[in-house]
């Protein structure tokens, strides 16, 4: 969440910067200070409503469950604005009229809402006693972010329009980005309600610590499942592309092995003074490459069970919790995913260390014949030479 709020700062510091850059020194004082009083307006609202936040949980939690749907629609609103301003230049500046994509920038979404008022509550919880002073430390945060932000992008932007819209609209790319990647690493919203369970019971550093390793955890189980699919994808295709070497080395139409580094070979003999230090040299680059070409199984006979035990343990942990509270139906949901991640993680890691044992013995096949077929080419360019 306080990651959240910090990208919210500099999202909102670029926009500022940008309106920086297109007034003069009384505009300047003017913009500055109506952002800093709808900032503040937004984070006393959230002040008010964060104390009835925790309690009332069951009411925002609909709000919480289409959060990563929201995640995503302010992703591509300022990822699709931003290249259209890189797209059309000046076109959407004409006349001499600034851009008005600053506002994507400068407007809290609901997503930015949602991170004020969640970074609003844990702070409340944490510091029951010193609720306004803690809102004032996380405003006055975000609000020195913000400025840094938007005086390095006033300063990095030129006097022109032009320049100023395509700066505006890589940053609008940079930070859309940012949240597409963002959406696949925070921890499923509902989550939430434990984070702010832990804080409630406990006020302490520990129980910060306590809630701070739970949400890093948490985090991690997204991003787990997709690099357990894209490695199962992966040890898929290997497996396609195995077979098909099968066929080629035991079919009718024998594959010969790849000769093509023999031109190569050629080239470097036909240099004056050319040795066998310079096969030699040429070998082991051959060689290196060609092993390069398995070190993908290599990977995946070790992401894959590591995978599958981080989506094991994350679910297990969150599942055990809602046994806790009499939650079975979560708690069943829960063991599905861990079970199958770990079926899909051991399942990618024994098929790739299989495929790579394959492929490395063929590998060690075909460079013994580039290697006896090298050493004939060079003996007979370099001993009738030596003549």
């Amino acid at each position: 969440m306080f990651v959240s709020m910090v990208s919210f700062s500099v999202k909102a510091g670029l926009g500022w910067g940008y309106l920086l850059s297109r007034h003069g020194g009384a505009g300047k004082i003017a913009v500055s200070a109506l952002l800093a009083v709808m900032y503040a307006l937004l984070f006393a609202a959230a002040g008010v409503v964060a104390p009835r936040f925790v309690s009332s949980y069951d009411l925002f939690l609909p709000l919480w469950r289409e959060g990563v749907t929201l995640h995503w629609a302010a992703a591509l609103l300022i990822l699709a604005w931003g290249v259209a301003l890189l797209r059309s230049g000046t076109a959407c500046c004409r006349d001499g009229h600034s851009s008005r994509a600053w506002l994507a920038l400068v407007v809290p979404c609901p997503v930015c809402a949602g991170a004020v008022l969640a970074s609003a509550s844990c702070l409340i919880l944490y510091f029951p006693g010193q609720a306004v002073p803690a809102l004032t430390g996380l405003y006055a945060a975000f609000m020195t972010a913000a400025a840094v932000t938007a005086a390095v992008m006033s300063r990095s932007l030129g006097a022109g329009e032009k320049r100023a819209a395509a700066s505006l609209g890589t940053a609008m790319i940079l930070i859309a980005a940012y949240f597409m990647v963002s959406a696949l690493v925070v921890p499923h919203f509902p989550e939430v309600r434990r984070v702010y369970r832990i804080a409630a019971n406990a006020g302490t550093v520990g129980a910060l610590l306590q809630s701070a390793i739970y949400l890093i955890s948490s985090s991690m189980l997204y991003p787990a499942m997709f690099l357990l699919a894209a490695g199962f994808a992966a040890v898929t295709a290997s497996a396609g592309a195995a077979a098909a070497g099968w066929a080629g080395r035991h079919g009718t139409g024998k594959m010969e092995p790849d000769m093509t580094a023999l031109d190569g070979l050629d080239e470097i003999l036909s240099r004056p003074g050319a040795s066998w230090d310079d096969v030699e040299a040429l070998w082991r680059a051959i060689r290196l490459e060609r092993w390069k070409k398995l070190d993908h199984l290599r990977v995946l006979t070790r992401l894959g069970p590591a995978m599958g035990l981080v989506g094991t343990l994350i679910p297990m942990s969150t599942g055990l919790a809602s046994l806790s509270q009499g939650d079975v139906s979560r708690l069943s949901g829960d063991l599905v995913i861990a079970f199958s991640t770990t079926v899909v993680g051991l399942c990618s890691g024994v098929a790739a260390y299989v495929l790579y044992t394959v492929r490395s013995r063929w590998l060690e096949e075909d460079l013994q014949a580039l290697q006896a077929a090298m050493e004939v080419r060079a003996s007979q360019v370099l001993d009738a030479g030596s003549k």
